[in-house]
């Protein structure tokens, strides 16, 4: 169903958008084991994996820092419409350039949750520290950037306190490649018009690798894959 509709026969947008979400979970480590319902009526499904304490924290942390800075836009996007529609003005208000803006502000939302998703969801390495930040120019636009910060304590810290700059630049460069090549193949499709989700030249990833010692952490590395 999901290959015709994108050719425009069906349309499967709730599944397509099920499928999604599963695949994101998925990229965490779960594993569908069960669905409860009936086709056609409430379904709900059932998934599992090994727990790691630590992992949660992780994810409870970034799901947390990405729900806030959700929440912040949609009131920003909010207040700017009810502001320039609702206020009194002397100035003309052109509603297409107010929607437009509004539209905008959504795009780079899903832009930098799908940025996000697949930087999350590349299991090799681990984010410390993950934001997504879109500046795309129109609804339709793409161009979004990453900063990431991974630990490359275990990785590369020899001996209590000495690393080699070349093994920090080299971890700080396969997991920029590896994000960058994550979010190549991230696509999302509505039924009637197929587009990729991000293209090579509006993607940048900046990687910084950290070390913890004494306690404190410490930058020893920084790669950028991409640009525009």
């Amino acid at each position: 169903m999901l290959t015709y509709s994108q050719a425009g026969v069906l349309s499967a947008s709730e599944a397509m958008g099920t499928q999604h979400d599963m695949d994101v979970l998925g990229k965490f480590g779960w594993e569908l084991v069960g669905v409860v319902g009936a086709i056609g009526g409430d379904q709900e499904m059932v998934f599992k994996r090994m727990f790691d304490p630590a992992q949660s924290k992780r994810e409870a942390q970034l799901i947390r820092r990405e729900g806030k800075l959700l929440i912040a836009e949609e009131k920003a996007t909010a207040a700017r419409l009810a502001k320039a529609t609702q206020e009194p003005s002397d100035d003309l208000v052109n509603l297409d350039e107010v929607e437009k803006a509004a539209a905008t502000e959504g795009n780079r939302r899903r832009e930098q949750t799908r940025l996000a998703d697949a930087i999350s969801g590349t299991i090799a390495y681990r984010a410390l520290d993950l934001k997504a930040i879109s500046t795309a120019p129109d609804p339709n636009g793409s161009r979004i950037e990453a900063l990431v910060t991974i630990d490359g304590t275990q990785a590369i810290l020899k001996d209590r306190n000495r690393y080699r700059a070349s093994e920090a630049q080299k971890l700080a460069k396969d997991a920029a490649l590896a994000y960058y090549s994550a979010a190549g193949l991230k696509q999302e499709y509505s039924a009637s018009n197929p587009t990729v989700g991000f293209y090579g030249a509006d993607v940048k990833i900046s990687v910084t690798v950290s070390v913890t010692y004494h306690g404190a952490p410490h930058e020893v590395a920084v790669e950028n894959v991409g640009g525009y």
